[in-house]
């Protein structure tokens, strides 16, 4: 039976350097930084392994420095990758360095190299992301992987039929995220956007928008107590992949017993 290896990249939305290069990376100026946002570097993001109950024996971790372009949303993959992003910080945070938040008509493009041991050569390799926001497409070695949909959870694809090798292979993804086009400050995501449109409006909470239908998903807006624009958020699921928990079956109803008269007993004189 083939073994099955794992290889761990972590990302929030996503030329590999070299390390000599990674003293250049510096956190962007945000405008709070703790203790331990300071210890943060390009060797040490977050390298466990993300289960450590359900850990392998071989897996790879490739969160650290990654290449980064932003293009519109439908140019053509990018030649070059001017700037560089620490994954799996998202694009918008300073520990990512960039800190920047790109527009609904803009593609995020992530690029590194990385190198499998030569005893994997042979075996099953699985690349898994923890989450991607919203839409990517992941490409090894110029072959195209898959595609997901979904910024909440993890994905995996199977990459052995790109024939990843000990020497450098090309790791390419492409992001956009239309859920952020400026239209609010804070999003949630929701099961059931009725229902809790519904529950809201019952607490006299006044909706800006009706419930519409993106595409991508469905998404309403209100404006909380300080101005703050909230939008509620619905991803749109195949047939079968629902989030919203199952029903619990309905209990049957246990046929109705007859109530036993106390039988009179004799009594002795």
């Amino acid at each position: 039976m083939r073994r099955t290896l794992i290889i761990i990249s972590f990302s929030i939305c996503f030329v590999f350097t070299a390390r000599c290069q990674e003293h250049k990376w510096q956190p962007a100026a945000g405008p709070l930084k703790t203790r331990w946002a300071r210890e943060v570097s390009p060797v040490n993001a977050l390298p466990e392994y993300p289960r450590p109950q359900m850990v392998r024996n071989e897996w790879m971790n490739l969160n650290g420095l990654w290449g980064l372009a932003i293009a519109n949303r439908d140019a053509a993959k990018p030649d070059s990758f001017p700037e560089q992003i620490l994954v799996p910080f998202p694009i918008e945070s300073a520990l990512s360095g960039v800190m920047k938040i790109p527009g609904e008509d803009q593609r995020i493009w992530y690029r590194r190299n990385f190198s499998i041991p030569k005893k994997w050569i042979g075996e099953r390799i699985l690349l898994h992301f923890g989450a991607v926001d919203f839409e990517a497409t992941v490409w090894v070695n110029g072959k195209k992987v898959g595609d997901h949909r979904g910024g909440y959870d993890g994905f995996t694809f199977d990459i052995t039929d790109a024939k990843p090798l000990p020497g450098p292979n090309e790791l390419l993804v492409s992001a956009w995220d239309p859920t952020d086009a400026g239209t609010h400050d804070v999003s949630f995501y929701c099961d059931d956007i009725e229902g809790t449109v519904a529950d809201l409006r019952s607490r006299n909470v006044p909706f800006t928008s009706p419930i519409e239908d993106r595409g991508y998903g469905r998404v309403t807006h209100f404006t909380a107590p300080g101005g703050i624009r909230i939008q509620l958020y619905q991803p749109r699921y195949t047939k079968g992949t629902s989030r919203s928990r199952p029903k619990p079956p309905a209990k049957r109803a246990s046929p109705a017993r007859k109530a036993k008269r106390p039988a009179a007993r004799k009594r002795r004189r």
